[in-house]
């Protein structure tokens, strides 16, 4: 059961959005499951109308309104002086507003269900009342499935409690996790598994990315196709200047995130596509922090991967900030001698013997796919794609807890071998045999990362390792057995489509 929290400061806009068709006619029968006895009480059963939605809002603002209460949130914009988002000014921020939403092959759970879920839900997040504290009010909608399948309920707080006092909001995220995972043990719903295994799982998309890529008809929303194309990169530098050289290669925009108060020393960096042109007009580019994207992809780890002191590396912040400065990216995404390195990548993962070295081997092979997939799958992320994904969960590092310390310990000749491994760089013909090869040995690897996520316990991990190398070997298979001949990327620029054709024996192209 995933938690996806957002504040703001119109009620009414909310609960009429939830009693409307939705963007794309996704709401069906929206009706009330559980809420404050106030809004219960007085809300109809069954549908809710647009009137209803507004009475709803008056009902949740009522206490905010009696006392004068304000609660507002720090607006941010990103300074290119401080290299940071630095706070501009306060807006409204008093609707506290989470859906919960389940897998699509968990099925529906119904009313009832839903009812003692989000009720629980509310409680543990601190809004209900108690002999302490007042309680907020609140409201929970259920709407059905979402139009990827997902079974999901809203809920709306105001952040007033009855009292007049302010709500507890810090962390809030954090611990909306916790009591997700508290309340999927209760009834019996699938446990997250990267919050189960307590690991620092990749940032997923957000409904609002989603959307761009729908309205921009691109492939694959930001946040994935930059994940994609930094890891297949970052596999493969084995230093800061080939990691900045290579996102140019691959027409990443990059730029440096410095030391308060220091320009001259970089301890982070985000990434952003070039935007494309529509109408005469580019888009300014969205920018993520890379940490952020996939925590293995952060500076930090990076350079301890690559056994890097920042301190004495030659120009680091001049390399960055002449890097940004340019704003250039190439015209072509490189893909020459790439199963040569991203077989280099893969090799040596055989004789594991720690959690460090089964991390390091599911992001291996989750590199090794990412450089397949640009030069196979091109601009139409595929099964290659998602196997990444997968994988990728697998080697992030764990968030907290006592095996932060056994990480620790385990990870630096670990990442040791894996930085002399990576800094082999090789060329090689970009061959339908190189890739098969190499995708062989991520098979071999995934295979072995999936036995290992079975003996700690964690089956629903290894399935879905299993289920994605399975559909990316199979789409490789097919595409090879159907006399495409080569798996050979042409100079196709990804953002555009534009380049030179497929060869004339035949392109992996499409499938």
């Amino acid at each position: 059961m995933m938690p996806n929290i957002t504040r703001g400061g119109r009620t009414a806009g909310v609960t009429v959005y939830l009693v409307g068709p939705g963007r794309h006619n996704e709401h069906v029968n929206p009706h009330v499951v559980a809420g404050h006895d106030t809004l219960v009480s007085e809300l109809p059963e069954g549908r809710l109308s647009s009137d209803d939605a507004l009475d709803a809002a008056n009902l949740l603002d009522h206490p905010m309104r009696v006392f004068g209460t304000k609660v507002s949130a720090p607006v941010k914009q990103w300074s290119d002086e401080a290299q940071a988002q630095v706070q501009v000014g306060t807006k409204p921020a008093h609707v506290w507003h989470c859906s919960l939403s389940l897998r699509a092959d968990e099925g529906q759970i119904g009313d009832e269900v839903w009812s003692r879920v989000v009720t629980e839900f509310v409680d543990e997040m601190g809004f209900s009342g108690t002999s302490e504290r007042a309680a907020c009010r609140w409201l929970a909608v259920h709407h059905g499935r979402s139009t990827a399948g997902n079974d999901h309920v809203h809920i709306v707080v105001n952040l007033v409690r009855e009292d007049g006092t302010k709500a507890r909001v810090h962390n809030d995220a954090a611990r909306a996790q916790r009591a997700a995972n508290l309340l999927e043990r209760r009834h019996g719903l699938r446990v997250l598994e990267s919050r189960e295994s307590g690991r620092g799982a990749a940032v997923g998309v957000k409904p609002a990315e989603l959307a761009r890529a729908q309205r921009e008809t691109a492939l694959a929303p930001a946040r994935d196709e930059l994940r994609r194309r930094v890891r297949a990169v970052a596999a493969e530098a084995g230093s800061e200047r080939e990691l900045v050289d290579g996102l140019r290669d691959a027409r990443v925009l990059v730029r440096p995130r410095y030391a308060e108060g220091d320009r001259q020393r970089v301890v982070g960096y985000s990434v952003a596509l070039v935007s494309l042109e529509r109408d005469g007009r580019r888009a300014a580019p969205v920018w993520y922090g890379a940490g952020r994207l996939d925590r293995t992809l952060s500076l930090g780890q990076l350079r301890t991967r690559w056994g890097q002191d920042p301190a004495g590396a030659e120009d680091v912040a001049g390399l960055w900030t002449r890097r940004w400065a340019g704003g250039d990216v190439a015209t072509t995404v490189r893909t020459t001698g790439a199963p040569v390195r991203a077989g280099r990548v893969l090799g040596g993962y055989r004789d594991r013997s720690s959690a460090a070295e089964d991390r390091a081997a599911a992001g291996a092979a989750a590199a090794a796919l990412a450089r397949a997939s640009l030069a196979i799958e091109k601009d139409r992320p595929g099964p290659l794609a998602a196997a990444s994904e997968v994988l990728a969960r697998a080697a992030q590092p764990v968030a907290f807890g006592a095996d932060r310390d056994q990480h620790k310990q385990e990870s630096s000749a670990a990442n040791a071998a894996y930085s002399l491994r990576l800094m082999g760089r090789g060329t090689g013909r970009d061959s339908r045999t190189g890739w098969l090869a190499v995708l062989r040995q991520a098979d071999r690897t995934a295979k072995a990362v999936a036995a290992a996520q079975r003996a700690q316990g964690r089956v629903q991990a290894a399935a879905a390792t299993d289920a994605s190398m399975h559909a990316a070997m199979r789409s490789v298979s097919q595409l090879a057995g159907a006399g495409r001949a080569r798996i050979e990327p042409s100079q196709t620029d990804l953002l555009t489509g534009r380049g030179k054709g497929p060869r004339a024996d035949g392109d992996l192209e499409r499938g």
